[in-house]
């Protein structure tokens, strides 16, 4: 793609021709890479940058949100078009936002949306969606996703009207994290079950749908199904980049891991980028492989407030059922005769009949097989029989085997074969591979906001 990375005025505004003669031949997939095309400027962008390309290229009316003191005079361009002024709206969002100036943000996305809103061409909706993103961006920012929560469902439904598959995408992402960050996961799950993700999307958009599907399911208890989510996203995600999504994913995926009673790879907290995040889920999950119910309280009321932050509070306090079912585990293997007394200080529960219910409920829970001698108040252990004779080793094969077909559906889905209409010159032509892998790749600075 030949666009200048030092982000001048004129490599701007040669993107933007692009963009014109992308839109005249309706060029839709070039006109995705090129919506994608911003790491390499967004280092750079300047107000002076901004202030002459919108001089030379927007409408009067793009510039109505300006600031005065910015001394913007705009300026009448022949070759106005909907998706390049709507490209310079990206660019100045991009430039607002990470000047952190969100209620400058918030009216000119406002402004955006509902004026870009209103045209219904196929072609601006790669720049379209780009522009949502920051909407509701702003607002979240300044504390306000209440409030668009109606607007945000009234374009995805007009969206789904226009088959404009890049805005629903975004808005169905919006719309989920809306829901969650007020915590009203029900009421995300009631939506869900009433959408679809469109067929054609960013695998970067799909890798954040399952991520919030993920955590739906993990707060229903659903945890088998939010586990393959979260799988899923890691997989579709940036593998270098967006890392801030990526340490989301791993520690939502690594207490789901343990609520279904696995213990996750000891490597997987000295992944790149990710140590120093993960320390307090190394903890926890010393805490429940050790079935230390002390040390699991110890962890829990050390980094409260981290977990707090991170949305996954209300997961770790359920994992304390898991650490008591972790420690009765091994004093059944331990002890062929215990007295109940022994077990709630091994423990340390508070009390020799909290101790009771506790083994009684393993027990019953097929945790551990032995039978309580209340007169004398000890249990008794049963002998261990072989796991190989048991059903377990065909249950876990018939899991990996599900895992290991999903995996190839999915790869068999996500084949991309040439339009039956396309030229066959244009089919393998190598430039607009080259075009995708940067966009796709530019693509996770943008995910991190």
């Amino acid at each position: 793609m030949e666009v200048d990375s030092q982000s001048s005025p004129e490599g701007v505004i040669t993107l933007l021709h692009q963009i014109a003669a992308a839109v005249k031949k309706k060029d839709n997939s070039k006109l995705t890479a090129l919506s994608r095309y911003n790491a390499s400027i967004r280092n750079t962008l300047s107000s002076d940058i901004l202030k002459e390309v919108c001089c030379y290229h927007s409408s009067p009316e793009a510039l109505s949100w300006f600031p005065r003191e910015e001394g913007v005079i705009p300026v009448n361009d022949p070759i106005f078009l909907p998706e390049t002024d709507a490209y310079i709206v990206f660019l100045v969002l991009l430039y607002f936002t990470d000047q952190q100036r969100y209620d400058l943000c918030r009216d000119i996305s406002t402004w955006a949306v509902n004026t870009l809103g209103k045209v219904n061409r196929r072609t601006l909706d790669p720049f379209y969606a780009k522009i949502l993103f920051y909407y509701s961006l702003s607002h979240e920012r300044l504390g306000l996703l209440t409030s668009i929560r109606g607007s945000l469902i009234s374009m995805f439904r007009t969206a789904c009207l226009r088959h404009d598959e890049p805005s629903q995408a975004m808005l169905l992402n919006l719309i989920l994290r809306n829901f969650i960050e007020e915590n009203q996961y029900s009421q995300a799950r009631q939506f869900l079950l009433n959408t679809v993700f469109p067929p054609h999307h960013s695998n970067y958009q799909y890798a954040r749908y399952l991520y919030y599907l993920g955590r739906i399911n993990a707060m229903q208890l659903e945890y088998s199904e939010a586990y393959d989510n979260l799988t899923q996203a890691l997989r579709r995600c940036p593998q270098t980049q967006a890392v801030g999504f990526r340490q989301k994913v791993y520690k939502l995926l690594i207490i789901v891991e343990l609520l279904i009673g696995e213990i996750p790879e000891r490597g997987l907290f000295a992944l790149k980028g990710l140590q120093r995040s993960l320390i307090p889920y190394f903890d926890i999950t010393q805490a429940v492989r050790l079935g230390d119910l002390g040390m699991y309280s110890e962890v829990q009321r050390s980094y409260k407030d981290v977990f707090v932050k991170d949305c996954t509070y209300s997961l770790i306090v359920r994992l304390r059922h898991n650490v008591i079912k972790t420690g009765l585990r091994k004093v059944s293997l331990a002890y062929s005769r215990i007295s109940i007394e022994d077990v709630a200080r091994k423990l340390k529960l508070p009390s020799v009949s909290d101790a009771e219910y506790v083994i009684s409920k393993g027990i019953h829970d097929g945790v551990m097989d032995a039978v309580i001698n209340r007169k004398n108040h000890f249990i008794f252990s049963r002998e261990t029989t072989d796991v190989y004779a048991t059903q377990e080793p065909h249950n876990a094969f018939d899991k990996r085997v599900k895992f290991c077909l999903d995996i190839h559906n999915q790869a068999i889905k996500a084949l991309r074969f040439p339009d039956e209409n396309e030229p066959v010159e244009e089919q393998h032509e190598p430039s607009i591979d080259i075009e995708m892998a940067i966009g796709m790749l530019d693509e996770g600075k943008d995910d991190d906001e």
